[in-house]
C-alpha cells in the first residue's frame, strides 16, 4: 500500500523548478531578521501540533524562545544569505489521510506532511517580510481577498451583491453572473506552466 500511495502522490506532484521573470523594478533588499522577530515567531507556536521527523515539539520551542531565539536568528540569517537550506530541513513525515470512497484505492487518500518545525518558522519569518513588502507596494490585486490579513469571504459578498445591484438599476448590463467551481486536486494539478505565464502577465 505505501509503494502505491507513493507512486501515486509522486505522478501527481512533479519535480519542477520555475524561474519568474522580473514584473517590477521595485527591489526587495536582502532580508535580515532581528532576534525579536524570531522571538515572537516562535512564542506564537501552538505548542499542541505533532512535531516533525526531528521530534522537536512546538512546545519546546515556544518555551526556550527567550534563550534559543539569538542563535537561531543567527543559523536563520546565514541560511539566507547563502541561499542554502540543511537536508533535514527539507524533510518530512508523510501520513495518508483518507477521504472518501473505496480504501484500498491510492486516489482516496490526502498526503498530509508533517514539517520540522524549525524550518517552519524560518519560513514565517520570510512571509512576513514579503507580505508587508507586498502590501507596502499595492503589488497585490485589491480584488484578492484570500491569505490577507482582515479581509475574507464577507468583502467578495458585499462586492457581488453591489455588482448584482448595479445590474438591476443599469438597463444597458444585460447579465450579472456569479460562477462557483470547486475543482478536484485544484492545488495538485493546476497547470503550472499557464500559471508561471498569467503571473508574468
Amino acid at each position: 500500500m505505501t509503494s502505491s500511495l507513493m507512486s501515486q502522490w509522486e505522478a501527481i506532484h512533479p519535480d519542477r523548478t520555475v524561474r519568474l521573470p522580473m514584473f517590477t523594478n521595485e527591489d526587495l533588499s536582502t532580508i535580515v531578521l532581528s532576534v525579536d522577530e524570531v522571538q515572537e515567531v516562535l512564542q506564537g507556536l501552538h505548542p499542541n501540533k505533532a512535531p516533525g521527523p526531528d521530534g522537536i515539539p512546538n512546545r519546546l520551542l515556544k518555551e526556550a524562545a527567550p534563550v534559543i531565539s539569538t542563535s537561531l536568528c543567527n543559523l536563520f540569517n546565514l541560511s539566507l544569505s547563502t541561499s542554502q537550506l540543511p537536508a533535514e530541513w527539507k524533510q518530512c513525515n508523510v501520513t495518508p489521510v483518507y477521504k472518501k470512497g473505496d480504501r484500498s484505492n491510492p486516489s482516496n487518500y490526502r498526503p498530509i506532511a508533517l514539517l520540522p518545525t524549525v524550518p517552519k518558522v524560518l519560513e514565517r519569518l520570510v512571509h512576513n517580510r514579503l507580505y508587508t513588502y507586498l502590501m507596502n507596494n499595492n503589488l497585490i490585486n485589491i480584488n484578492q481577498s484570500g491569505f490577507k490579513k482582515g479581509d475574507g469571504t464577507v468583502p467578495q459578498l458585499m462586492r457581488l451583491v453591489d455588482e448584482w445591484a448595479k445590474s438591476i438599476d443599469d438597463p444597458s448590463i444585460s447579465c450579472t453572473a456569479a460562477v462557483f467551481l470547486d475543482v478536484r486536486r485544484a492545488f495538485d494539478t493546476v497547470w503550472h506552466d499557464g500559471l508561471v505565464y498569467k503571473l508574468s502577465r
